[in-house]
């Protein structure tokens, strides 16, 4: 018996299928709720959410092409180990667009 999946999700109808689970799933990978190496299957989030497989396939390519999870073939799919890379290039871009607007701030007051 598989183990609990650690994804909360009550759909609405009226949106795409795909968009919300490729919400829950990003939002459980970026706060650890899904830890990096977790397995990600297909099936067992269509039999959790109730859905079919093509807007799980759907949620799952988009997060592969963010870097969130690894995609290898006839092995699986896991959450991607966080890349220190990445940590490193977004507080740079941070850093420097916060000291431009804190510049541009600094003229005006």
């Amino acid at each position: 018996m598989d183990e609990p999946l650690q994804l909360s999700i009550e759909l609405d109808r009226r949106k795409p299928v795909s968009d919300q689970i490729y919400t829950a799933l990003r939002q459980a990978i970026i706060t650890l709720e899904l830890p990096p190496s977790t397995p990600i299957s297909e099936n067992r989030i269509c039999r959790h959410i109730g859905v079919s497989r093509t807007p799980v396939r759907e949620a799952i390519i988009r997060l592969a092409e963010e870097e969130l999870i690894d995609v290898f073939p006839q092995q699986g799919s896991f959450v991607s180990a966080i890349k220190v890379s990445k940590i490193r290039e977004s507080h740079f871009t941070r850093k420097c667009l916060e000291l431009g607007i804190l510049g541009k701030v600094a003229e005006h007051w």
